[in-house]
């Protein structure tokens, strides 16, 4: 019990002086807090999450960090059970932050002490490895802690030079187990988005079913053949995508949860919207979050863009049940790209008897369409939002410029959804499913004081802007 993080009991408030106004707080904001649960004794700790947020560069990432370790000072009032685990003493926990001496970080000015959260505002030494030096902080906090396990966070501070080495509970951070519940779920996922692909509304199939309903064994058959490798080429962008992102994950020592993936059904469009794929462990560094939103995009790119070019070597199927590309539902560059190599339309659409006709769909191989909706899926994963490919990319690349390039990422999305038909459909349902699964981001980095190169940021910033282009709506170039 010696070593256990027991803070002083706050000190009194000096006569004529409430709890509010010595945390800095006013009476609209007391009676706030007051209104959501606050005690009048946690206004102190109100007080210090000020302090945090001066102090931090990236407020919303660090407070968003040690929510957790902080909130169960309020359990009662969230039903929380008492956890047992509990950090040493601010004392203990600054001896093993400079047990080497100071070599690996230097502290300056008093810590902001939480019952389970310390922060320490300081600098790792020049010319000493940032990663290598938070990794020995671990390992003496490792040995110095004996009622729970640390996790050491360092991320830049506002003042030049100088970061917050945040040291939390690894139980206050999200579970690392996957629940069986969540594998059903996956599986599930996968089964509908396997039957989802199969009716991509990308791929028009004029079939016609006999009067008494029953289709026989060449029929289904026939109709397999066209709709499979459609299917195939969708699910196999997504497996690139998230076969390249564990990949990198592998390389940095980041586990991942399986990839739920999203099916569109029963709006249909693009059959798979991709997958989605959380964090585990944290990424130890921002090198370790470009490499695996890098590596996802640009596998999609390669194999989607490969099954393009295979399906437009193989050409349109005369043999058998014919399949065509609803070319209206493209994206406008693809059209623009794709339409040289598509020959005469098979529908067209005349609105004006004095314009030209506007082609509607083109004979084309059910490889070449499930290539162009993976293209799409791609393409939308790089929407500079939350915690898609894009998100991460562009926070990385861009920093503080993110978020003006996320509201034009959220403008193409809520243009597209006023598209006709199941182009709009497709736009809606990717912007619902962001909304619900990949806003906001990951943990930070262990280590997030340490840029991208200039190289990454200019390669990130290229793949953004491929993936918004790709996405710009069709419907708003009809001519095209």
């Amino acid at each position: 019990l010696m070593n256990a993080a027991i803070p002083p009991a706050p000190a009194p408030a000096p006569p004529g002086q409430t709890e509010a106004e010595r945390a800095g707080l006013s009476k609209e904001e007391a009676d706030q807090l007051r209104g959501v649960g606050v005690t009048d004794d946690q206004f102190a700790q109100v007080k210090q999450l000020r302090e945090l947020s001066d102090l931090a560069f990236d407020e919303e990432t660090v407070l968003r960090l040690i929510a957790v370790a902080v909130l169960p000072q309020r359990s009662p009032f969230l039903g929380d059970e008492p956890k047992e685990d509990a950090l040493p003493s601010a004392t203990t926990t600054r001896d093993a932050v400079v047990g080497n001496g100071g070599k690996d970080f230097a502290i300056s000015g008093e810590p902001v002490l939480f019952d389970r959260c310390h922060v320490f505002k300081g600098s790792v030494p020049s010319g000493k490895d940032v990663g290598e030096a938070l990794a020995a902080m671990q390992t003496r906090m490792a040995g110095a802690c004996t009622r729970g396990e640390p996790e050491l966070y360092l991320q830049p501070a506002k003042d030049e030079g100088k970061s917050l080495l945040i040291v939390l509970l690894r139980s206050d951070l999200p579970s690392r187990e996957v629940e069986n519940w969540q594998w059903a779920l996956w599986l599930l996922l996968l089964l509908v988005s396997v039957l989802a692909s199969n009716a991509t509304s990308y791929a028009v199939i004029p079939f016609e079913a006999p009067p008494s309903g029953n289709l026989d064994q060449a029929t289904v058959v026939s109709l397999l053949s066209v709709c499979l490798p459609t299917a195939g080429a969708i699910l196999a962008t997504v497996t690139a995508q998230e076969v390249a992102r564990r990949a990198a994950a592998a390389k940095y020592g980041v586990e991942l949860t399986p990839p739920f993936l999203l099916p569109t059904w029963p709006l249909g469009s693009a059959g798979c919207l991709g997958a989605v794929t959380r964090r585990l462990t944290p990424a130890p560094n921002k090198d370790a979050e470009f490499a695996m939103s890098f590596g996802a995009a640009l596998a999609g790119y390669i194999v989607s863009f490969g099954a393009v070019a295979a399906g437009l070597a193989l050409g349109p199927d005369t043999g058998g049940i014919a399949v065509n590309l609803n070319y209206q539902l493209l994206p406008v560059l693809l059209k623009a790209i794709m339409r040289p190599f598509l020959g005469t339309a098979s529908v067209t659409n005349a609105a004006d008897p004095f314009a030209d006709p506007t082609s509607v769909a083109f004979p084309a191989n059910p490889i070449l369409i499930g290539g162009l909706v993976g293209v799409v899926i791609t393409s939308l994963s790089l929407m500079p939002i939350g915690r898609l490919d894009g998100g991460v990319l562009s926070r990385l690349s861009l920093g503080s410029a993110a978020g003006a390039l996320g509201l034009v990422g959220w403008a193409v999305l809520l243009t597209g959804s006023f598209a006709p038909d199941d182009a709009g459909a497709l736009a809606l349902s990717f912007g619902i499913a962001t909304i619900l699964w990949n806003n906001g981001t990951e943990l930070p980095p262990k280590e997030g004081t340490t840029d991208i190169s200039e190289g990454q940021k200019a390669f990130g910033i290229v793949l953004l802007a491929v993936g918004l282009s790709l996405s710009i709506p069709g419907f708003l170039f009809p001519s095209v």
